[in-house]
């Protein structure tokens, strides 16, 4: 008996990296899978006596999410997880914010914020009437911490953090579960994909139904639980606010809440 026995799962961008380990890892669990842009990884899957089907459209749209969506329920008979996986160039550095063409903002939000979106639309409806699904995707180290040269990729992938967390609750009453991870699998991070792909699996079977709207990470052999914007300090004052009044107390009252301005 596998951790996803019966279920249908979404995996996006399964050619490499993580989404392959993923596809890999939940076909092994039981899962029938739709592999997102690979027939290489469907024919590993097949290979290994698993249920699985390619498809080539473009998450990047509003139509080729719906098509990649529609052709899971319509080939396996419903949907019970999605797993927005990043694309290749997800953790690449880039120019600093001084530097950014528009073209390269919006390839980066085609790829990043919009492709997110565009399939958590296109499973939600299917989730909502069968009341239960997984939501899960990922965002990158830089989304939290910053860094120098991941300005794209850090803000539309903390935006991708604020659509899991929304989703979360607006869903929660219909049992279906958002979560991020927080992973970076580049040549001087210490995770490989398949130390990746367990938690995922976890995430997306019914021992995790009642984990939703958290972020987790994964670093070598390390699981970790992150933290959300939440109020550390408040100041009040009777008459109101002048700026000079705040000029006298602000900082010294704040800066010692501050968060560390460092990409760690």
């Amino acid at each position: 008996m596998g951790m996803l026995d019966g279920k249908v799962a979404v995996v996006t961008n399964a050619g490499a990296g993580i989404g392959r380990a993923i596809a890999l890892l939940m076909a092994e669990e039981g899962a029938r899978v739709m592999v997102h842009d690979s027939e290489a990884v469907a024919e590993e899957i097949r290979d290994r006596g698993g249920e699985t089907v390619p498809c080539a459209a473009s998450v990047m749209s509003w139509e080729g999410s719906q098509e990649l969506v529609q052709a899971a329920v319509d080939h396996f008979g419903g949907l019970d997880i999605l797993v927005n996986s990043p694309n290749a160039d997800a953790g690449l550095q880039g120019p600093m914010i001084s530097e950014i063409g528009r073209e390269e903002w919006e390839s980066v939000a085609r790829a990043t914020l919009k492709a997110a979106f565009c399939c958590i639309r296109a499973a939600l409806p299917h989730m909502r009437k069968q009341r239960q699904g997984r939501l899960i995707h990922f965002t990158s180290p830089e989304a939290l911490v910053g860094g120098v040269g991941y300005t794209q990729h850090g803000a539309l992938q903390m935006a991708v953090v604020g659509l899991s967390r929304n989703a979360a609750i607006e869903m929660e009453r219909y049992r279906v579960t958002s979560n991020c991870i927080v992973s970076s699998t580049r040549r001087d991070s210490l995770s490989e994909p398949e130390d990746v792909a367990p938690l995922v699996v976890f995430l997306a079977s019914d021992a995790a139904q009642n984990l939703t709207g958290q972020i987790f990470g994964v670093q070598d052999k390390e699981v970790s639980l992150f933290s959300q914007a939440r109020i550390q300090r408040s100041i009040h004052n009777s008459q109101g606010w002048t700026v000079e009044r705040l000029s006298e107390t602000f900082e010294s009252t704040m800066r010692p809440y501050f968060t560390p301005l460092e990409p760690s």
